[in-house]
């Protein structure tokens, strides 16, 4: 991210957004991380934020969404 920013994961539930975690770009390609458990999410998505974690996510810098179905 530029500088002074951080990627943050969030999880859309009920309508709102679910801070997750903020994705540490220094680790990187180092395998998976573990996420927090989410009941019944209807997306995932991460955003570009200001540094340190936000109390709501800015959708204007959506940078990846993915919606869950059911089926």
């Amino acid at each position: 991210p530029p500088a002074g920013k951080d990627y943050q994961l969030w999880a859309s539930v009920d309508g709102k957004g679910q801070f997750l975690k903020t994705i540490d770009t220094a680790q990187a390609g180092n395998g998976l991380e573990p996420l927090p458990f989410v009941e019944n999410p209807q997306s995932f998505y991460a955003t570009l934020e200001d540094k340190g974690q936000t109390a709501e996510p800015s959708l204007k810098n959506v940078v990846l969404f993915g919606r869950m179905d059911k089926n």
